[in-house]
């Protein structure tokens, strides 16, 4: 969703094109670029919901399978409804 947020590929994401690749500092670069760039140009919606993809794995940690469909729904779905105003 980042990329089609941000109309890049994924491979031209300076962020990948270090020599050495943190994946957690790739991550907090990429959530960093969405918070910063998205919202203007796709929407808080759209870039509430990839945030949500990025977290998700923290957000259900503890959670029954229950619980965990009811987050991705909330936080997930129903955003990227909203973003497409279908809602």
């Amino acid at each position: 969703m980042l990329e089609i947020g941000l109309w890049k590929q994924i491979q031209q994401f300076p962020e990948l094109k270090k020599p050495r690749i943190d994946p957690w500092t790739v991550k907090e670069d990429l959530l960093s670029k969405n918070k910063r760039d998205l919202p203007h140009m796709v929407g808080q919606n759209f870039s509430d919901a990839i945030d949500a993809c990025f977290r998700f794995k923290e957000f259900t940690t503890g959670l029954n399978e229950f619980e965990a469909q009811r987050m991705l729904r909330e936080q997930i779905i129903e955003r990227l409804q909203k973003a497409v105003g279908n809602i």
